[in-house]
């Protein structure tokens, strides 16, 4: 049971290393050009960084396949 709750800590820490440290940016991007710079606000003020980071890294995939030769006939 203890090895459970351990490896449920290690897994959510990776994770959330991974979408803020990696695409954070490019969701804050993104979400800026969409919101028209409404959101997230300017840096030092508080948001949800998680769900900038989870945003960049759903449209990342969709990216990827729109970029492939021959996904788009």
């Amino acid at each position: 049971m203890a090895l459970d709750g351990l490896i449920e800590i290690a897994l959510r820490v990776v994770a959330e290393v991974i979408i803020v440290g990696i695409f954070y940016w490019p969701g804050w991007l993104l979400l800026r050009i969409i919101t028209v710079g409404r959101y997230p606000p300017p840096i030092g003020k508080p948001h949800n960084q998680m769900d900038v980071g989870s945003f960049g890294f759903c449209v990342f995939p969709i990216v990827l396949i729109l970029c492939m030769p021959g996904a788009r006939q």
